[in-house]
């Protein structure tokens, strides 16, 4: 009874979600693949925009262990529109991540949906693009690569449990609230501002810890005293308070292209802000501001007391200056690689919808046909159905696919090792809850009543 019970419901909320697609007639769509309990689940989730407010629905998992092919998850995603009704509407977009599997331009799933859909533009979700911004730029500069070397041994020493304590024993002795030194992770690089900030901001704590473990007779002695000299390097702490600064506003930048309700024209200003903010970093003003702050912070870690006077320090911040510029400009020259001219090129034409400018013709070449849109008379004038039309769609382009990935947190708070429908539907009603709230009693009682009925024609018609 209870296992009926979910799925009309679950049946029902998609039925909300199906026709209020239908109303507006085109959508996106969003995928994502993780491993849960030894299956492969593909997220499917479709964005629209319910009249102007941005909606991204849940529609289900599917198992497609045995189908993890191109052509195996795109008829998966083929027959799942199929069941529920919107294999016939335009599919005006789909985003999924960078995998050649997904986004292969000649037999990848989105070439694939292309010819079903020939206006489904693929779009790479920026938040993950940004992410890529970081790794290339990061492997090809030296000063970056050994940085985060050093950053990434850190963790090692205080890992062990009597290495620790020492770590602890120091903090408190210094009168410092405590703050863990968290493992340095390759994925999520718009979160290794956190891991930066926590070593800046606990330097002392770590320099005077591996001070005491560097003594000969300590089983970490020598990972401790290579450690205590790198970070005391010129070259280390200018990196650690310049990539401080940097990623600090990579995430925000980062956090704000995961937001649900954002859109092209929100993301093309926020990577254009980026691009402006690392072409600002480079002036003489705002190096001069950093070198205060790396010289501000050695004096008061006792770095460079020894060298106030050396004739070197000079020539050390040419070299300092020179590796951050270098840093610098790979990010500023992956940002526009990432996110070139032609692929933000809609984006500008969302901008101009949205602001009620005429400049549309990159939204009209694309999106005229499919969704009935008469190009001459948005040329002429704003004409109101056309152009509700088009501010629709340009809610309806998506940035990312953080929608299905966040759906594989409901996995994890459900038990996810039943049947694969059963967990499909309680998904959808726990990520869905908004409009499960609004599911009416007496609609699940006609169905559960109707199927029931279904039930015993069939029993008679069996036992005639």
């Amino acid at each position: 009874f209870q296992h009926e019970v979910m799925h009309i419901c679950a049946d029902l909320v998609t039925k909300g979600i199906v026709e209020a697609v239908r109303k507006i007639g085109f959508f996106t769509i969003i995928a994502d693949e993780a491993r849960s309990f030894k299956t492969e689940q593909l997220s499917l989730c479709i964005r629209y925009a319910e009249n102007i407010e941005v909606r991204e629905r849940f529609l289900c998992f599917i198992d497609c262990s045995s189908s993890r092919g191109a052509e195996g998850i795109y008829r998966c995603i083929k027959k799942a529109l199929e069941i529920r009704g919107l294999q016939n509407l335009p599919v005006i977009a789909q985003s999924y991540d960078g995998a050649a599997v997904m986004s292969g331009h000649v037999s990848g799933v989105q070439q694939r949906m292309k010819t079903d859909h020939p206006s489904a533009v693929y779009v790479h979700r920026m938040a993950h693009k940004l992410n890529l911004v970081l790794v290339d730029s990061c492997k090809v500069n030296r000063t970056a690569v050994g940085f985060f070397n050093v950053i990434e041994k850190v963790y090692n020493p205080f890992a062990a449990p009597s290495n620790h304590q020492v770590f602890l024993d120091m903090q408190q002795a210094l009168g410092l609230k405590p703050r863990e030194i968290v493992q340095l992770s390759d994925i999520q690089w718009a979160c290794k501002w956190k891991i930066v900030l926590a070593v800046k901001m606990q330097y002392t704590v770590i320099i005077k810890s591996l001070e005491k473990l560097s003594d000969p007779a300590e089983k970490w002695s020598i990972e401790a005293s290579g450690l205590n000299q790198h970070m005391r390097r010129l070259q280390f702490i200018a990196c650690l308070l310049i990539f401080q600064d940097l990623l600090n506003v990579v995430h925000v930048a980062h956090r704000a292209l995961q937001a649900q309700d954002m859109t092209l024209a929100k993301a093309s200003d926020t990577i254009e802000r980026l691009k402006y903010f690392f072409k600002k970093c480079r002036s003489d003003e705002s190096w001069s501001s950093v070198w205060e702050d790396i010289t501000r912070f050695c004096q008061d870690h006792n770095i460079l007391q020894e060298e106030a006077n050396d004739c070197q320090v000079p020539k050390k911040r040419r070299v300092v200056k020179s590796s951050a510029t270098l840093i610098l400009d790979a990010m500023n020259g992956e940002l526009k690689r990432q996110f070139s001219k032609e692929s933000m090129a809609i984006a500008g034409a969302v901008d101009s919808v949205l602001k009620c400018e005429k400049d549309v013709q990159p939204f009209l070449q694309q999106y005229a046909g499919p969704l009935n849109i008469n190009p001459y008379i948005v040329a002429s004038e704003i004409q109101y159905p056309n152009y509700y039309k088009l501010i629709q769609l340009s809610l309806t382009l998506l940035v990312g696919t953080v929608t299905s990935e966040r759906s594989f947190s409901a996995i994890r708070r459900i038990r996810s090792t039943m049947a694969s429908d059963r967990c499909s539907s309680l998904a959808l009603l726990h990520i869905e809850c908004d409009m499960t709230a609004k599911l009416i009693s007496e609609d699940i009682i006609d169905v559960y009543a109707s199927q029931g009925k279904r039930r015993m024609q069939l029993h008679f018609f069996s036992k005639s």
